[in-house]
């Protein structure tokens, strides 16, 4: 089955979630048509819809979005440039860690008081590409508040962004 795009499932949920498109684009044929019916439950199933899109939560009927979810793509649609090769089109022999591996890693150690080693974060990939975007965001002029708040919007859970900042 063909895998589905998330940026596009997002585009159609924000303008056509009333009609139930987004829904049957993901492969939810039957709660299209009762999103169609009821004009997206008067708009407020439409919202909820486009929210749980956007942060992972609703997704294709046939499993997963295609590649390109990753932060990579993140940083690269926030700057404008073409997303490097995903984690499944590279052949390096590091292991690769999830966004969600890594958001929890970091939310059990500050839930148990404890904070993740320097050595921790230098390892991770994805802290060290949400670092160098910091960096680069920073040289162009951007605010540490506005670079917090831009990763927040999408996504990011502040113990991450901050412990990037650091």
């Amino acid at each position: 089955m063909d895998k589905k795009n998330k940026t596009i499932a997002i585009i159609l949920s924000f303008f056509l979630g009333t009609l139930g498109i987004d829904r049957f684009y993901l492969g939810y044929n039957g709660l299209g048509v009762l999103k169609l019916v009821t004009f997206g439950g008067c708009g407020i199933w439409a919202l909820i819809d486009f929210i749980l899109i956007i942060t992972g939560k609703l997704k294709p009927a046939n499993g997963e979005f295609e590649a390109g979810s990753d932060i990579n793509s993140v940083v690269s649609e926030l700057e404008g440039k073409q997303a490097p090769a995903s984690p499944e089109q590279t052949t390096t022999q590091q292991p690769q860690t999830t966004t969600q591996e890594t958001q929890t890693t970091y939310t059990q150690a500050i839930t148990q008081e404890a904070q993740p080693t320097q050595e921790t974060v230098a390892e991770d990939p994805q802290i060290k590409q949400l670092k160098e975007y910091i960096e680069r965001a920073t040289t162009q002029g951007k605010t540490k508040d506005d670079i917090r708040n831009e990763l927040a919007n999408i996504g990011w859970p502040i113990e991450i962004i901050e412990k990037a900042m650091e």
